[in-house]
């Protein structure tokens, strides 16, 4: 599985990856580049399962707060997801199809060790901790495949150490390059096509941007 370039640029600029003392410094500008309209299977590289936002009756799939995990591909809205670009940055939303929520570092998270914060879902607040930058992660694994980095704690989404199973909690991580493919991932896009609400006021920015919230009202407010 890969990311089809057909369906956009590519840029030809590169992440650089430094190692140092064993950790893995991250520092340079993304390689991907946004495709408007476009929804992405975001796949694990080491698990193979896909990033996922718990939706079965009695979950708390559209609840702010709740924990992202890995779960085996279905093709369901909970494990579509759209790259919005943040203007006038390299930066992305990831926003989920199911909830209309974004990716989101908890706030208590930044200083933490690695493997004790797990990432969530939130509502978009203009914060840095819902920012994102992706790069290909060539030379580590195969072509075509992805490095997710929180821009708040430049820690990479990743899955727990060793953990194939379903309902594993999506982490942040920062450590040995050793183990750097559990913090590698696929993405392949959807034939499903981003829905823009027409009424969305494309000036309340962040919050209805376009391609952002299925939520905004007849007077484009969140």
């Amino acid at each position: 599985m890969s990311f089809d370039v057909s369906d956009g640029a590519l840029s030809t600029r590169r992440l650089p990856l430094l190692t140092m003392f064993g950790a893995i410094v991250l520092f340079a500008a993304p390689a991907f580049s946004q495709v408007s309209g476009i929804y992405y299977d975001i796949e694990n590289y080491q698990s193979q399962l896909d990033l996922d936002v718990p939706s079965a009756a009695g979950q708390c799939g559209m609840q702010n707060g709740c924990r992202i995990q890995q779960y085996t591909p279905l093709g369901d809205n909970a494990q579509l997801w759209q790259f919005v670009k943040i203007a006038g940055t390299d930066y992305y939303h990831i926003i989920n199809k199911y909830s209309g929520l974004v990716l989101d570092e908890p706030a208590q998270c930044v200083n933490v060790p690695n493997s004790t914060c797990y990432v969530q879902q939130y509502e978009a607040d203009g914060g840095s901790q819902q920012y994102w930058y992706v790069d290909l992660s060539d030379g580590f694994n195969t072509s075509n495949t992805y490095l997710i980095v929180n821009v708040d704690s430049n820690k990479m989404l990743s899955i727990p150490t060793n953990c194939a199973s379903n309902g594993c909690p999506i982490e942040q991580y920062n450590g040995s390059i050793t183990w750097v493919n559990q913090a590698v991932w696929y993405l392949e896009s959807s034939t499903v096509a981003a829905v823009y609400p027409p009424a969305c006021n494309m000036a309340k920015m962040p919050k209805c941007q376009e391609g952002y919230s299925p939520s905004c009202d007849s007077g484009g407010n969140w």
